[in-house]
């Protein structure tokens, strides 16, 4: 709701355009599973990840309700990929906290160990790549004259 307010004061007074851009992905992608995997790690021990993509939607929901009009999402551009589960483990080990929040380091190297195991098991090894594609969106929203300032 704050950040809908600022939306909403800082556009111009003949309105103006939110565009939220993000990378989507297969949610059978090996990045996909791994982030689901490490989140659930997280929330068995307590903490819970941010969550982008639920913010966005809840920014787009706060805007809608004050009169903002949601416009065809934009796919951009879409990629292929080759990933592995050791590039996540890999990314995350590079990373302050997990999950976009801050915990104790031992907690992150035990979610870390416990993902390790099971990418080993679920996907026959750390290094085994699998194919899958990305793809940028952009999502607009448009904040009418009539509502804003």
């Amino acid at each position: 709701e704050n950040v809908a307010s600022e939306v909403f004061r800082v556009a111009v007074p003949d309105g103006a355009t939110l565009i939220i851009g993000r990378i989507e992905r297969d949610p059978e992608s090996v990045r996909a599973r791994m982030a689901r995997a490490m989140n659930k790690g997280l929330r068995t021990l307590g903490f819970e990840g941010r969550r982008g993509e639920q913010h966005n939607r809840n920014l787009f929901e706060a805007c809608r309700r004050r009169g903002g009009q949601v416009v065809e999402t934009v796919k951009v551009v879409t990629w292929k990929v080759l990933t592995s589960p050791r590039q996540s483990l890999d990314s995350w080990r590079c990373h302050k906290g997990l999950g976009g929040v801050a915990i104790p380091a031992a907690t992150k190297e035990r979610i870390l160990a416990e993902l390790e195991g099971w990418a080993q098991e679920v996907f026959g090894g750390l290094d085994q790549q699998f194919a899958s594609e990305e793809t940028y969106t952009l999502r607009p929203l448009r904040l009418s004259p009539t509502r804003v300032g």
